[in-house]
């Protein structure tokens, strides 16, 4: 069985480190990433490695709640 593939684009008219400076700034994350909410830190570090944040997700139906930790933060 093939797997169906969906690609999507959008086109930014700024420049990288403003795009960057808003898509790594956890306080934006429910203005843009659909099916998530509520994030908040559970760390006392609040941007770069070692971050980790709790929010809630809709996937396949399902609400859940996770928790991911930053790596490789350039």
């Amino acid at each position: 069985m093939s797997m169906t593939r969906v690609e999507a684009s959008v086109e930014v008219n700024a420049p990288l480190q403003d795009v960057f400076a808003f898509a790594s700034d956890w306080r934006r994350w429910d203005d843009w990433w659909e099916g998530v909410s509520g994030f908040h830190p559970t760390t006392e570090i609040t941007r770069g490695n070692g971050t980790r944040y709790a929010y809630k997700a809709w996937i396949a139906g399902l609400a859940l709640n996770l928790e991911t930790e930053i790596h490789d933060f350039v």
